[in-house]
């Protein structure tokens, strides 16, 4: 994926949008069984209370500085429930990661500073 996205970033682009949009992609996803440990997380005892939005595939090469986001709230983007407060962005590397390269760094009360 590397090479094809150095080499030719249509097709990477087109594999990346391909792969999100499959059923199997989102099989995979539903099938992890995170809605027992985000519904523990919410303080939810109704799994049927939980929606997921967005389920996506994000592929990051190393060294890549042209996809590089600042600090965020990933709230701000899904705000399929309102104001984006009650909810909860699930995110799964499948590498290593920390704080250099990209890992999810969580920032205590953030969310009560608005957008």
């Amino acid at each position: 994926m590397i090479m094809i996205k150095k080499n030719n970033p249509i097709s990477a682009s087109w594999i990346y949008e391909t792969i999100n949009n499959s059923n199997i992609f989102k099989k995979f996803i539903y099938n992890l069984g995170l809605e027992t440990i985000v519904s523990k997380l919410i303080g939810t005892d109704n799994v049927n209370n939980i929606g997921t939005v967005s389920p996506a595939l994000r592929i990051d090469v190393p060294h890549d500085d042209k996809n590089i986001r600042d600090w965020h709230q990933d709230s701000s983007y899904f705000l399929d429930n309102g104001d984006g407060n009650n909810s909860l962005v699930v995110w799964i590397s499948l590498g290593t990661s920390n704080k250099e390269n990209g890992g999810v760094i969580i920032c205590p009360k953030s969310h009560l500073e608005k957008n």
